[in-house]
């Protein structure tokens, strides 16, 4: 079970039981709640709770469910009870590559945030919970070990004006390099983004809406349409159970898919509608990246490449991405052993955005919020030199990791 031990997962849980339970009744917590970790054979049915024999409905903290928030709303059971099942595709990504930040030193890191989708695979099932058909995962952080990669020397896909935007960056570091006499690498690391961030992905709302579709009854999936339409910018929604529905996702605007899922998840939608609360939350953590599932959001490294400046983007992508219409050529480097936060890895940046005296682009005076900070990072794109002193922080943090047995 990625993420949290089962046992650990259990002693949380069991912590919400009442002080005078007996012995007795706390081994029959951890069985029940054993029990609801395990994988999911079908969407639980709205009002479910995980129950105790001899015990009223144990009401457990929702942080306790889903401690990385991949849902708004509380869920039924452990969030590793939708622990997915991939099939393997003909092509397998390319094998991990495990570096150290010393390999990076004297280039520049390009910070590329991005959802924290798995690549290289089909999804097939949802914890025990057998989709209608195989949905393609794409990446994320493992689309530049993936086929894209391996056919068109791709590494990272976005929009158009995102990828305009990162490659500009890159080469205006360069070439202020190249006037100082030096001719660095930049390399595009990824940095996660939060759960909800994989909305964004088309195939996201299409898992979650195969879930949904097998749960709801042709009345409720009508008035969850008529509801659904009301929102201004769904009046083309072809409708829950639509044979449209796959295109209209492929060909949906990023904000569309959003509006989609975040209604799905709404407490007050999915009581009115009878909905049960894991849909969402379950679709969002089997299309995630296994290595990513527990990992806080603002963390990275776990995707590295050297980018190509002077063929930087791939015109015609022979496997072209679902969701991003453009790709960036590069070549695939690997990734850290531990990924760091994104106050390390954008060491100088975030230092200018926090101190005191900055001057924002509206002239006000004054530290960033660590959000603000982070939406600066992303529009002014700047670069980080990896230098002698971010190479130490990097391999005394792993020293301290080893000593707390972390890592090996």
């Amino acid at each position: 079970m990625a993420g949290r031990e089962i046992k650990s997962i259990i002693d949380l849980i069991v912590d919400a039981l009442p002080s005078k339970a007996t012995s007795k009744e706390v081994s029959a917590a951890r069985k029940a709640v054993e029990k609801a970790a395990s994988p999911a054979a079908k969407i639980p049915k709205p009002g479910t709770t995980i129950t105790v024999p001899g015990l009223p409905p144990t009401r457990v903290q929702k942080e306790k469910l889903d401690p990385m928030g991949y849902s708004g709303t509380k869920l039924t059971r452990p969030i590793e009870a939708y622990t997915p099942t991939v099939r393997q595709t003909n092509t397998p990504n390319l094998p991990r590559r495990v570096i150290t930040m010393e390999d990076l030193e004297g280039g520049f890191i390009l910070p590329l945030y991005g959802d924290r989708s798995a690549a290289g695979g089909l999804l097939a099932r949802v914890g025990d919970i057998d989709l209608q058909r195989a949905y393609e995962l794409e990446g994320g952080v493992d689309f530049m070990r993936a086929l894209a990669n391996q056919t068109d020397d791709a590494v990272w896909a976005s929009a158009p004006s995102i990828t305009k935007s990162l490659i500009k960056a890159a080469q205006d570091a360069r070439e202020l390099a190249r006037k100082n006499g030096e001719d660095p690498s930049v390399y595009g690391v990824t940095i996660s983004m939060a759960p909800d961030a994989l909305d964004f992905a088309s195939f996201t709302p299409r898992v979650a809406a195969d879930l949904a579709q097998q749960f709801m009854t042709k009345g409720s999936a009508k008035k969850f349409d008529d509801f659904l339409r009301q929102n201004p910018d769904m009046k083309d929604w072809p409708g829950m159970m639509s044979p449209d529905l796959d295109q209209w996702f492929l060909n949906a605007k990023t904000k569309q898919r959003k509006i989609f899922l975040r209604t799905l998840d709404k407490d007050n939608v999915r009581k009115d509608l009878n909905l049960p609360p894991d849909i969402v939350a379950a679709a969002r953590y089997a299309v995630t990246d296994p290595t990513q599932r527990a990992m806080p959001s603002g963390y990275g490294g776990l995707g590295i490449s050297r980018l190509d400046l002077d063929r930087p983007f791939v015109d015609s992508p022979k496997v072209p991405h679902s969701t991003y219409g453009s790709q960036m050529r590069g070549e695939y480097v690997g990734g850290l052993l531990a990924p760091m936060r994104q106050e390390d890895l954008m060491r100088d940046a975030f230092r200018k955005y926090f101190s005191p005296g900055y001057v924002d682009t509206k002239g006000a005076v004054g530290a960033l919020s660590p959000a603000n900070a982070t939406y600066a990072i992303k529009t002014q794109l700047p670069l980080q030199l990896v230098d002698a002193q971010m190479v130490d922080h990097y391999m005394m943090m792993l020293e301290d990791m080893r000593s707390k047995g972390l890592i090996d």
